[in-house]
Formats: C-alpha cells, structure tokens, sequence
C-alpha cells in the first residue's frame, strides 16, 4: 500500500493535473510576453522591461541545461539535485522581484507598452502562484502520505517505536533504571 491507496488516491492525480494546467498556462503567457516583446522593438519604455524578458529567458534556459546536466549523470546524488533545487529558488526570488521592481517603478510602459507591461505582470503573477501551488502541493502529498502510513501502521496492530522500546526491554537486557 502506498500513497495510491484508500481514498486519498485521486489527489496525485489532482495536483498532477493543477501542475499541468498551471505549467501551460505559464507557457501560454511566456509566448505572449515574447511576442509583446519581439512587436515592441521600436518604442519606448521608462524600465528595461524587454531587458527583463531577455534576462528571465536566459535563465530559464541555465535551469534547462542543469536539469539535462543532472538527468544525464545516472549517479548524481541528491546534494546535486538540492543544489539545483536551491540555485533555481534563488533565481527565481531573483526573477520574480526584479519584474515587481520593474513594473512597480513603470511610469511609462503601462501607457506606452500596455501589450508588453500587462503581459509581463501577468505572466509574474502567474509564476508566482504556480510556485506557491506546487509547494503547498508537495506539502499536501507528503501530509497526506504520513496520515495513510500512521493510519495502515495502526490499522495493523503495530505500536509506535517509543511504545516498543519502553523500560521494560531496557530493563529486560539487564540495565537498571
């Protein structure tokens, strides 16, 4: 039994499917953002917001080539993966306060790049709700998790460690109290 089990097993498949959706809703608005930035070229804008799109891209394409580095050694270990996971946190804190930066000094763009400026805000909001979705995702499957594996441990008549290892096997072994 395991975490497919009981009546807890369509919420991977729910949160699976919320990931999926949010994953192409991000790529729908990331499309938007570059084709509002591609047809903006010769106008003007206060912030560097078309600066902002290349600079997002670019390390959207440094996390690609590290997962493909990692999914690529067979033996990576999980320091590897923690790193990755924690240099993707950083640059998208990094990212994501930056384009709140930007859009939040615009003073121009909303006017004179309503495409580019209104695409950008959403395409943050949206990323910063896919994060916040998929964080209190995996920590629901693991809450969920941990209640099945008490819930099947109980049911099975097993006790808790500390009940097991009380002062009686100490004391069995030839200890004293």
């Amino acid at each position: 039994r395991g975490f497919f089990s009981g009546a807890f097993g369509c919420v991977p498949l729910l949160i699976a499917a919320l990931a999926l959706l949010g994953g192409l809703v991000v790529v729908v608005l990331g499309a938007d953002v570059v084709a509002a930035t591609v047809l903006s070229l010769g106008r003007y804008c206060d912030e560097p917001l078309r600066l902002y799109v290349v600079t997002v891209f670019a390390a959207e394409c440094v996390k690609v080539a590290v997962l493909r580095h990692l999914r690529r050694r067979r033996g990576a270990r999980w320091i590897a993966w923690a790193s990755a996971a924690a240099l993707f946190l950083v640059l998208f804190v990094c990212e994501v306060g930056w384009g709140f930066l930007i859009l939040r000094s615009s003073r121009t763009c909303r006017s004179k790049l309503p495409w580019l400026f209104y695409s950008t805000r959403a395409l943050l909001y949206a990323a910063l709700v896919g994060v916040a979705s998929a964080v209190l995702g995996v920590l629901l499957a693991g809450l969920i998790e941990a209640c099945l594996w008490l819930y099947h441990r109980r049911r099975r008549g097993r006790p808790d460690v500390a009940e097991a290892d009380g002062p009686s096997t100490a004391l069995a072994a030839g200890d004293t109290a």
